[in-house]
């Protein structure tokens, strides 16, 4: 910022130099009575206008001051009156062009600083001049320097409740809270979303002062939207040069100290030295994980995902592993979170999808179609990660069809965005891929947003499941959630199930999947395979502590008695209303949302299925045409249409099952197809 002001000076002093040279020039020469100085003392307060007030200020100062004061030198030296006039007027000519020239360039350096120093919305100085005010006071002679940054929490609350013009006021308001509250010396500035920096040069001022100061904004309500409504903030703070040497070092320290302070829910925290040599040792290992994604040393393990309903196992989540070339394992925790606030979380997860799609061909080739859950990060969500086109780049390299791959999106990362994330899942959906929010119950979803957001799957955080059988608040949760996923037409997967009380109660509550420790520990691939096969060899079964055995075996070795039925719809609670009503009569039941899932299912069963009952308007085929495509596969294969719509029973030698219909519509519908 002062240094753009300082290069404007230069030039609008040279300009006023050469009209000052102009003038002399062309006036001493020829009436050899001006003085240089008068000429200087006539133009200066004119250049000065200029640059202060504009063109326009300049111009008026030209021609109101310049005029009578030639006039006067002119009549002085011996001319008349009119002589007098006529050079005045062409004095104050230059005068006014040179007042023009630097008003524009007044005008000009103010708008440059305008675009590039100042936040719009507060009129305060943004990141990049913060940035330039440290890097000013660092090459003082004994520079002195207290960097906080300062977070307003409850603002993306603000907006969702109040709308933006509400959340800018906001913005505004505590903006010029802060001017008032910190030292007059201090440097405040806006960076972006709800963070403030402020930079304190005053040595007299301490950490905890500073902090103070700037959390006192919120002593009293600020007014919002017609309310007094009351907020807090959290504050990290960094100091010259205990925590860094130059900015780049002084604004990373703060940032973690502000992490640090969320986290911990403290009002403020200053960094410390410790801090600081963590910060060194994350350098070094952000290096290390560039060079172990290069060198291929990151590993997918793969957990399975016991379904309940469907009894078996279709999907694996995939979880990555970093295993260094000396043979140690780097636990997730310890590189996940550090590549996701660093620029290699885009590399990382690209690999992923890669290799989990490239798994997804193999298994396939082998007779196995699974599911494959990917898990992506909030800056994946972004527009130029360009998320769609990556994963439908990578499913047509492996040919791999879209149903077969998960993607699983925390609520947190949804929520910090959520317009965004609509658009870019949306996109994804188009394609055909499943979509999954991760950790449900540890964020601040808002139901109107998780209702637009196209998902088939709610995971329930695993801090929520292990507490189920021991809390009856939690099990209340569960049960909530799980209703509520239900009623929105979603699948309801709990995560952590690590012993068979927890199997036992999730069953009863309705739940439709589960995954954890008693189903099965993360594997490579090739034990996750060979898991999967003696599994449906052996039959082996997790107990539940109310008695229930959940069958974990592939569906093709379930024979019920009264017949297998597979219900195709892509609402949610009509599949799994059908399910309750058709598995109370004692036939076994799966279900599928799409065309291209029921057609995977089908093959998996290998002509055991004897029924399907499908909706005629599914989102990747009609139902007729899949009726048909099974019938010409199978053709002992049953086949009953729903539909609310009267022409779809032209479909030729199928059932229609009118929606809405009863219980003993359904029953009657089914067994008569059978029986046909």
């Amino acid at each position: 910022m002062q240094r753009t002001f300082r290069s404007t000076w230069q030039v609008a002093s040279l300009v006023t130099f050469a009209a000052w040279l102009v003038y002399a020039l062309a006036f001493r020469p020829l009436f050899h009575v001006i003085d240089s100085a008068a000429v200087a003392v006539s133009l200066l307060p004119i250049a000065v206008a200029a640059w202060l007030r504009g063109a326009r200020a300049g111009f008026l100062s030209a021609a109101i001051a310049s005029l009578p004061i030639n006039w006067a030198l002119l009549f002085n030296a011996g001319w008349n009156v009119e002589q007098a006039i006529a050079g005045s007027a062409g004095a104050a000519l230059v005068f006014a062009v040179v007042a023009v020239a630097v008003g524009y360039m007044r005008d000009s350096s103010r708008r440059v600083y305008e675009l590039t120093l100042l936040d719009p919305t507060t009129h305060l100085p943004n990141r990049v001049a913060f940035r330039h005010e440290i890097e000013r006071v660092l090459t003082l002679p004994e520079p002195f320097a207290i960097v906080a940054l300062f977070r307003v929490t409850g603002f993306r609350e603000v907006n969702e409740s109040f709308g933006y013009e509400l959340g800018d006021d906001l913005l505004r308001e505590v903006g010029r809270r802060l001017r008032v509250a910190v030292e007059p010396s201090a440097f405040v500035a806006r960076f972006d979303g709800a963070v403030f920096g402020i930079l304190s040069t005053s040595a007299a001022v301490s950490w905890q002062t500073l902090a103070e100061s700037v959390l006192s904004v919120f002593d009293t309500t600020l007014s919002i939207g017609g309310q007094e409504l009351r907020f807090d903030g959290r504050v990290g703070l960094a100091h010259f040069p205990d925590h860094g040497v130059n900015e780049s070092m002084l604004l990373r320290r703060a940032e973690a100290a502000l992490r640090d302070a969320e986290r911990a829910a403290t009002r403020w925290v200053a960094a410390t030295p410790a801090a600081t040599l963590e910060s060194a040792g994350r350098r070094a290992m952000l290096a290390a994980l560039r060079a172990g994604i290069a060198n291929g040393e990151l590993r997918l393990h793969y957990q399975p995902v016991l379904g309940l309903t469907e009894r078996g196992v279709g999907e694996f989540e995939a979880l990555v592993r970093w295993q260094r070339a000396d043979g140690r394992l780097v636990p997730p925790g310890d590189f996940i979170p550090l590549a996701n606030r660093s620029g290699l979380i885009g590399p990382l997860t690209d690999w992923v999808l890669d290799e989990a799609m490239r798994q997804a061909r193999e298994w396939m080739d082998q007779g196995r179609h699974l599911r494959i859950a990917v898990n992506v990060s909030a800056r994946s969500l972004l527009p130029s990660a360009n998320l769609r086109e990556t994963v439908e780049a990578t499913l047509g390299r492996h040919g791999v069809d879209a149903s077969h791959l998960t993607i699983e999106v925390t609520e947190t990362d949804v929520m910090a965005d959520p317009e965004q994330a609509i658009r870019v899942l949306g996109g994804l959906k188009q394609l055909g891929v499943h979509i999954a929010v991760d950790d449900f119950g540890t964020g601040y979803s808002s139901l109107s947003y998780l209702h637009q957001l196209p998902l088939d799957t709610v995971k329930i955080d695993r801090s929520f499941v292990q507490r189920l059988v021991r809390d009856s608040n939690t099990a209340t949760i569960v049960r909530a959630a799980i209703d509520l996923s239900h009623a929105l037409g979603l699948d309801v997967v709990a995560e952590g199930v690590e012993n068979a009380a927890l199997l036992g109660r999730l069953t009863a509550m309705g739940c439709d999947k589960v995954q954890g420790y008693h189903i099965a520990r993360p594997m490579p691939a090739a034990d996750a395979f060979a898991w999967l096969l003696a599994s449906t060899a052996t039959a082996a079964v997790p107990q539940a502590h109310d008695g229930l055995r959940i069958q974990r075996s592939a569906p093709a070795e379930i024979r019920p008695q009264q017949g297998t039925v597979l219900v195709v719809d892509d609402e949610h609670p009509l599949r799994l209303a059908a399910h309750r009503i058709l598995s109370a009569e004692g036939f076994h039941v799966i279900h599928a949302a799409t065309a291209s899932e029921a057609l995977r299912l089908c093959s998996e069963y290998d002509g055991q299925l004897d029924l399907v009952l499908t909706d005629v308007f599914l989102t990747d085929w009609r139902g007729y045409e899949l009726a048909e495509h099974l019938r010409r596969q199978y053709s002992q294969l049953k086949v009953v249409l729903m539909s609310g719509d009267p022409s779809a029973a032209l479909a030729r030698e199928t059932l229609l099952l009118r929606k809405p219909f009863t219980k003993r519509e359904l029953i009657e519908h089914v067994r008569g197809a059978l029986a046909a």
